[in-house]
């Protein structure tokens, strides 16, 4: 079966995997999106057949040089810790966010 939801990156089309032909969002480094616009229904249908069910732009920060990374953690009343860390890759220029 064949996805019918158009997934964009900036407000291109984001290329799927070459065995499933599906879009893989985890590829995307979280601390480098802004924001997520989701158009649903009829509004989509000015992106083409592609975009059936709906359409979902990531939008990038475009402007961030360096890194970014992102410590969290947290117990539960039963005595459970939890720590996580990301980190995004390095970003050096504008150019090189805009073309993920």
């Amino acid at each position: 079966m064949r996805s019918v939801t158009l997934v964009l990156v900036n407000g291109q089309r984001m290329v799927g995997s070459v065995l499933t032909g599906l879009v893989d969002v985890s590829e995307l480094p979280q601390q480098l999106i802004t924001r997520v616009d989701v158009v649903t229904g009829g509004a989509s249908a000015g992106y083409g057949s592609d975009a059936l069910a709906g359409v979902v732009n990531f939008v990038l920060d475009t402007k961030f040089t360096g890194l970014k990374s992102e410590i969290s953690g947290g117990m539960s009343n039963y005595g459970m810790t939890a720590t996580t860390a990301s980190t995004s890759p390095p970003v050096r220029d504008s150019q090189a966010a805009a073309s993920f």
